[in-house]
């Protein structure tokens, strides 16, 4: 009973929730590169062939992620070209540091 009542409430919420991070301003500014779209100016065109491309959701996966390109990098081990992406702008931010 339980399980389906936290459905209803999800599929319920799930307009409200949308709304509320479509209000803020960085997911506004962002959401094309949320869901795959790129700025051609910005990347100058996505790699297509031999790319490693690591997406990080939390802030935490992306101080992992930057440990790891550091290390493969320093060895040699990782691909010329490398694109990065996340949900999260401070995440980003930090990343380009």
């Amino acid at each position: 009973m339980f399980i389906y009542t936290y459905q209803a409430l999800y599929i319920i919420l799930s307009p409200l929730i949308a709304l509320l991070l479509l209000y803020r301003v960085d997911t506004r500014k962002r959401l094309p590169h949320f869901i795959g779209f790129f700025q051609e100016e910005e990347n100058k065109g996505f790699p297509k062939d031999k790319c490693l491309w690591i997406h990080a959701v939390s802030f935490g996966e992306a101080k992992i992620a930057l440990e790891f390109l550091k290390e493969g990098l320093q060895n040699n081990r990782l691909p010329k070209e490398i694109c990065f992406t996340t949900t999260i702008e401070d995440a980003m931010v930090w990343f380009q540091r």
